[in-house]
């Protein structure tokens, strides 16, 4: 009596197929979860990123002065820059320009990135991939946008930040010769900042346009 031993052809390609059957189902899920570990580490490393941003400025909100040592505005705000001149003590040997009681703090958006700086010290990076980012004050009276003037320290500080990517040049000159069209997508991240007490400090601030 003859005993057939192993597999037979068709039975060895049969296994391959299913072999192969299961691992193209796996495979996009597999995907799929290295690409949610991407986005969450992004996540991640965005709020912390947003955290130190938000204690940064609340600090120097918290001893903001109307004007620095050589008396030039301690608030300063354009469309992509806040300037901020807080009363403290720097945590490092300062070889950046601030008196030692005053310390100085600028945010600037440029290049599709928030960066930061102390003083006159060198800027580093601090978000990617914004998209924009808004700047915004309050006189007493009503909110300003953008631009304007100020003669005293605000009574709070707004901070809106749009993430996303720059659109290309040409699809920019498309939607330039369609006529402009306003962006009312809600911001990613907005914080408002107040001043703990801005009546003794009412001085001449200035917010260039």
């Amino acid at each position: 009596m003859n005993r057939r031993l192993g597999f037979t052809l068709f039975e060895l390609l049969l296994a391959i197929a299913l072999l192969m059957a299961l691992v193209f189902t796996l495979l996009p899920a597999s995907h799929q979860i290295m690409a949610s570990s991407v986005r969450a580490a992004e996540r991640s490393d965005r709020i912390s990123q947003l955290s130190i941003l938000t204690d940064i400025v609340e600090r120097s909100m918290f001893t903001l002065v109307a004007t620095d040592a050589d008396g030039n505005p301690g608030f300063v705000v354009t469309e992509t820059a806040l300037k901020l001149v807080s009363c403290g003590v720097a945590l490092h040997n300062d070889e950046v320009g601030d008196a030692d009681d005053l310390q100085t703090v600028e945010i600037s958006h440029s290049d599709n990135q928030l960066r930061i700086r102390s003083g006159n010290g060198a800027w580093s990076g601090l978000l990617s991939s914004v998209e924009r980012v808004e700047f915004a004050f309050y006189d007493g009276d009503a909110w300003q946008f953008g631009g304007g003037q100020s003669e005293a320290v605000p009574f709070a500080v707004a901070i809106s930040v749009w993430f996303g990517e720059p659109e290309p040049e040409d699809l920019i000159e498309l939607e330039q010769l369609a006529g402009p069209e306003e962006d009312d997508r809600e911001p990613d991240w907005r914080r408002v900042f107040s001043v703990l007490d801005p009546s003794p400090a009412r001085a001449s601030s200035v917010v260039v346009p």
